[in-house]
């Protein structure tokens, strides 16, 4: 029966070593957003913070809601309302004003060719494929729509810092290419609200409130 040899595998294995999960494509130019930046320090050098830095940064991936990945989306994408220049303002505050005005334009003209380039390169089926190893990572389920950078895919855990491996978690300089096309881009994975809470590092499983507890209660072990 379809998906038999998968459903065996974690059966036996006890493993679950791929999840569909959200992901925002952009292009390796793009300032990665700080949600994204917290996350890569905290798979980066986890080892080395403190239990008080951990306590303050998020988990290892960002947790978005809807409404909050739009609100990135629309940053990343320029689609914020430009500010207007009052009549009554200073000479100084008409200059932050432009300014403001063509860095958001300049947002927009990349967001809006980096959109054209997704549209014509992300399909359902095609491969995520990571340029640093040639190695497959992902594979997209829904490409993105007109207007939203963000895609469903089913992602290798150990590649998104879910699950422990020999790949080194992610990483928000990566780079990665879609199909057979050459054009890099980055991917952001975030975990939505619609997942497990916590994920067992071990398993790729849900990680239930009292094996929470218990790590809280027995760290050493």
């Amino acid at each position: 029966y379809l998906g038999q040899e998968l459903t065996a595998r974690s059966h036996h294995t006890g493993v679950i070593r791929k999840r569909i999960m959200p992901i925002i494509l952009t292009d390796t130019q793009t300032e990665v957003p700080k949600p994204w930046v917290l996350a890569h320090k905290m798979q980066d050098s986890e080892s080395e913070l403190s239990e008080e830095e951990k306590q303050v940064l998020p988990g290892k991936l960002p947790n978005l809601s809807a409404p909050a990945s739009g609100g990135l989306i629309s940053m990343l994408m320029g689609s914020v309302q430009m500010p207007t220049m009052e009549e009554e303002a200073s000479d100084g505050e008409a200059v932050q004003e432009v300014s403001s005005n063509d860095e958001l334009k300049k947002l927009q003209e990349a967001g809006n060719a980096t959109m054209e380039e997704l549209l014509g390169v992300v399909k359902k089926g095609s491969k995520i494929i990571d340029s640093d190893d040639g190695k497959t990572i992902g594979q997209i389920v829904s490409p993105p729509v007109e207007g939203s950078p963000i895609v469903l895919a089913q992602m290798r855990l150990d590649r998104v810092g879910l699950l422990k491996g020999k790949a080194g978690g992610w990483s928000r300089l990566n780079r990665v290419t879609i199909g057979d096309h050459k054009k890099e881009f980055r991917f952001l994975p975030y975990t939505p609200l619609w997942w497990p809470k916590a994920i067992d590092e071990e398993t790729g499983k849900e990680k239930l409130q009292t094996e929470e507890h218990n790590e809280t209660a027995n760290p050493q072990e």
